[in-house]
C-alpha cells in the first residue's frame, strides 16, 4: 500500500487498486505512520524513500519484493 502512496496515488485510488474502502486505507496508513514514527504521509515517503537508497537492488532479499519505484 506505500509503495502506491509514494507513487502519488491517492487513498481513493489505492482503494479502488487493493479492492478495499477509502476508510480502510485512510485507517491503514494511519496506523503505519504510527509504526513508523512519522506524522505524514511525506514523512513516510521520504523516510521509506531513505531506507529504499540504504537497500541493495532487487528487493529486501528475502521475498523478492519490488523497490518503492515499482522497477525490478
Amino acid at each position: 500500500m506505500l509503495a502506491l502512496v509514494a507513487r502519488g496515488l491517492s487513498n481513493k485510488e489505492v482503494a479502488r487498486a487493493l479492492g478495499v474502502s477509502p476508510h480502510t486505507v485512510r485507517k491503514l496508513l494511519e496506523r503505519a505512520y504510527r509504526k513508523m514514527g512519522v506524522g505524514s504521509r511525506t514523512e513516510a515517503i521520504s523516510l521509506l524513500q531513505g531506507l529504499a537508497e540504504q537497500r541493495p537492488p532487487g528487493g529486501d532479499g528475502e521475498r523478492g519484493e519490488a523497490s518503492l519505484s515499482g522497477r525490478p
